[in-house]
């Protein structure tokens, strides 16, 4: 048995079934980054394309500690026009004030990237000046510590809400999105 390692650039589905052909590779060992079911229906997955498309067997080792599964498709969900997005963003703030995040940014280039994980939600808020999306997060506690996650290019935001499984906020911006999970 072989194994080689390698640094790929470009579209990572697109270069490993790619190096997997030129080496006639009976196998290909991948991760999983353990995305919600909505991060998946949106994006898809790295690991869903080589599982589809490769010419040979894939083995996915899941994450660890991966987080829960969404359970069921939101039961509503709103997409509004660019005039009502800070009137929406700012009852969203109120209706989920310091419930529990996560926020994940998925870009087609780099994949997705958890850039928060339980962390308190403070507050979103739109600037149609300069057209950006400002998510707040921050402690309860008094330590003043605060973190505001900037995004422009803003095209759409949605907001969905679960039954059971809480509450998220979709900004499309560019070719990607941010999405923001609230704990129920």
């Amino acid at each position: 048995m072989i194994c080689e390692h390698r640094i790929l650039a470009g579209d990572p589905a697109s270069e490993l079934l790619g190096l997997a052909a030129k080496l006639r590779a009976d196998l290909i060992i991948t991760g999983s980054h353990g995305h919600n079911f909505l991060s998946r229906l949106l994006v898809g997955s790295v690991s869903t394309r080589l599982l589809r498309k490769a010419g040979c067997s894939i083995l996915v080792a899941p994450p660890l500690g991966a987080p829960e599964l969404v359970k069921e498709l939101p039961e509503s969900s709103g997409r509004f026009a660019f005039y009502e997005w800070a009137e929406r963003l700012e009852e969203f703030t109120r209706q989920n004030l310091w419930r529990r995040a996560r926020l994940e940014v998925i870009d087609p280039e780099m994949g997705a990237q958890i850039a928060e994980d339980n962390v308190a939600f403070m507050g979103a808020s739109f600037d149609p000046r300069d057209g950006r999306v400002h998510l707040m997060f921050g402690s309860r506690n008094g330590d003043r510590k605060q973190l505001t996650h900037s995004i422009g290019g803003v095209t759409a935001i949605q907001i969905l809400r679960g039954r059971t499984s809480g509450s998220y906020l979709r900004i499309g911006h560019g070719r990607g999105q941010t999405l923001l999970t609230l704990a129920p």
